[in-house]
C-alpha cells in the first residue's frame, strides 16, 4: 500500500511539474512573439502640409528678329567710329582680297526673361561655309554696339533690341594663290546667331 502511495504521489508531482515547465515555456514564448513584434511598430511621427500654393515657373532664352540697318546691312570699311562714312556693299558682287574687313550693321531681338539669367550674343561660326582654300582664313566676330560687357540682362519677358555689328575679317596671311578667282570664296547667306546663357 505504502509503496502504491508513493507511486501515485509521483505521478501527481510529475503532472504538476510538467504543467509548470509547459506553462513556463507558453509564457516565455508568448513574451518573446511580444518582444519581437515590437520591431514592427515606427516611433511616433506626424507630418503637416506647409499649405503654400505657389509655383516655381522658369525664364526663356529666345531671337526674335534680325534686322539690317539698310539694304543687305553688309559694309565696307575700317569698321570704326566713322562707320557712317564706309561704304554699303552688296556681297554678291564685292571682291575681297587679303586684310579685308566686311561687316554687317543691324539690330536684334531677344527674349532673356529670368530671375538670374545673363546672356551672350554671338555668330554661330559653322554657319559660315569658306572654300576650302580659305579654311582658318577667314574669321567672324559679333560685338553689340554700345554695350561694352557683350552681354543681355534677364528681365520679366520684355523683348531687348540690341544694335550689333558682325565683323568678317580675311587673314592677311591668306596668300595661297589658289584662293584667288572664287566666285564662292565665302557664304554668309545662312549666317546665323546664337544666344547662350552666361548665369
Amino acid at each position: 500500500m505504502k509503496h502504491e502511495q508513493l507511486a501515485r504521489d509521483d505521478e501527481r508531482h510529475g503532472r504538476r511539474t510538467g504543467l509548470a515547465l509547459r506553462g513556463a515555456l507558453s509564457g516565455a514564448t508568448a513574451t518573446a512573439v511580444l518582444l519581437g513584434g515590437f520591431g514592427a511598430f515606427a516611433l511616433w511621427n506626424d507630418s503637416l502640409s506647409a499649405g503654400l500654393d505657389d509655383d516655381i515657373a522658369t525664364g526663356r532664352l529666345e531671337l526674335v528678329e534680325v534686322t539690317p540697318k539698310s539694304g543687305s546691312g553688309w559694309y565696307f570699311g575700317d569698321g570704326g567710329e566713322a562707320i557712317n562714312s564706309d561704304t554699303a556693299i552688296n556681297l554678291a558682287t564685292f571682291k575681297a582680297s587679303p586684310g579685308d574687313e566686311v561687316y554687317f550693321l543691324g539690330t536684334v531681338k531677344a527674349i532673356v526673361e529670368g530671375d538670374d539669367l545673363t546672356a551672350t550674343l554671338a555668330v554661330d561660326k559653322t554657319s559660315i561655309v569658306t572654300h576650302d582654300s580659305l579654311s582658318g582664313f577667314v574669321d567672324a566676330e559679333v560685338e553689340l554696339v554700345g554695350n561694352p560687357t557683350g552681354e543681355l540682362v534677364g528681365n520679366d519677358g520684355a523683348e531687348q533690341t540690341v544694335d550689333v555689328k558682325v565683323t568678317v575679317t580675311f587673314d592677311e596671311g591668306l596668300t595661297v594663290n589658289t584662293s584667288q578667282s572664287l566666285s564662292d570664296a565665302v557664304d554668309l547667306s545662312d549666317l546665323e546667331f546664337t544666344l547662350e546663357q552666361v548665369t
